[in-house]
């Protein structure tokens, strides 16, 4: 199978801990634990509290909301396919 490696420096894991696959709809912690060098890639989009409560329930796609950063653009970025 021909696939298309991950962004540079990310792994191309895309599970969480408990196996469920990560997607825009996961939480930022999640992501983390899924893909641990995702906090490069959203420390450079702007999101700087990865350690604190909100990351524990806000996901990928109200933080890009809320940060006002385009959902495909960080999708990308993270090595996140879009469902």
């Amino acid at each position: 199978m021909n696939q298309n490696p991950p962004p540079k420096g990310l792994s191309s894991r895309n599970t969480n801990t408990m196996g469920m696959a990560v997607t825009a709809d996961s939480t930022i912690m999640d992501v983390l634990q899924a893909k641990p060098d995702a906090a490069t890639v959203l420390f450079r989009f702007g999101m700087g509290c990865l350690g604190c409560a909100v990351a524990r329930g806000e996901t990928i796609r109200e933080a890009a909301q809320a940060h006002g950063i385009p959902l495909q653009e960080l999708l990308s970025a993270l090595g996140i396919p879009e469902k």
